[in-house]
């Protein structure tokens, strides 16, 4: 049987039934695919207009064979770079490469659930042009990722901005999807490299009347993932997944975060 999924994961081992999901769905095999996920799987996968625009929802095994029914399988196949796991919950940070070349064509992130047999019950997916700062794979822990993320988004949500900025190393990039809601109307990413360009893309961004309400979170070393709800938004349920690497000084050093205006239980 021909291996069409790339293990270059570090953190925690990619669990059984997602490795082979991934696997079956890459070669086409799409019962076998059908059969790691729960039969009440509730799934929500990447848009095909806007990556903000409300996720793609599938209910049921069964919608999801026919979503992958028609997707290109030949086209692609996954690479996971990060992996990690706390009890039912999974995050990965990965690529999609080309089945003819192996160049990246996209960089993605997923939320997984699963059940008590090990089933995915949860699937949240995002992807975004490919991003070439990948997670670091030193196993160092050179501080609390938590603690970085949860006063970042307090000095944010306050519009305190040059605090929120010190969070992130001096020489950090922070790749940021479509704004909603802020002073930034963009329909494309924004990439701010550095303090400078970080806190004038802040103050573009201006105060929002919403909050950041973190859902899950896993540190593994210097790298981390995890997803959020934001609130206060009116007509709009945003969600989001987010990957960080640390810096050797404790601080967010690479950021790539992914959102949709409306997200999925």
């Amino acid at each position: 049987m021909t291996t069409q999924l790339t293990l270059r994961a570090v953190g925690d081992p990619v669990p059984p039934t997602i490795a082979a999901y991934y696997e079956a769905a890459d070669s086409g095999r799409l019962d076998e695919a059908a059969t790691q996920l729960a039969g009440d799987v509730v799934a929500g996968l990447v848009p095909p207009g806007n990556e903000v625009d409300p996720l793609v929802v599938k209910r049921g095994r069964e919608e999801m064979r026919a979503w992958l029914a028609q997707r290109d399988w030949q086209a692609v196949r996954h690479e996971v770079l990060f992996s990690a796991v706390d009890g039912a919950t999974c995050f990965i940070e990965g690529r999609l490469l080309s089945a003819a070349d192996g160049r990246p064509v996209r960089t993605y992130v997923s939320s997984f659930r699963l059940d008590v047999e090990g089933r995915i019950r949860r699937y949240v997916a995002y992807a975004c042009e490919p991003f070439d700062e990948l997670p670091r794979t030193d196993s160092t822990t050179p501080g609390d990722a938590r603690r970085r993320v949860d006063d970042y988004f307090h000095h944010l949500d306050a519009a305190e901005f040059p605090a929120a900025v010190e969070q992130f190393s001096e020489d950090c990039t922070y790749n940021h999807p479509p704004y909603r809601g802020t002073g930034i109307t963009s329909n494309k990413r924004v990439i701010f490299r550095g303090h400078a360009e970080l806190l004038e893309g802040f103050n573009h961004r201006g105060p929002a009347a919403f909050d950041h309400v973190l859902t899950g979170f896993i540190q593994r070393g210097p790298n981390a993932m995890f997803e959020l709800n934001v609130t206060g938004m009116p007509g709009a349920a945003p969600a989001a997944v987010c990957t960080l690497s640390l810096g050797d000084d404790g601080r967010i050093k690479r950021y790539l975060a992914y959102m949709t205006i409306q997200g999925v239980d």
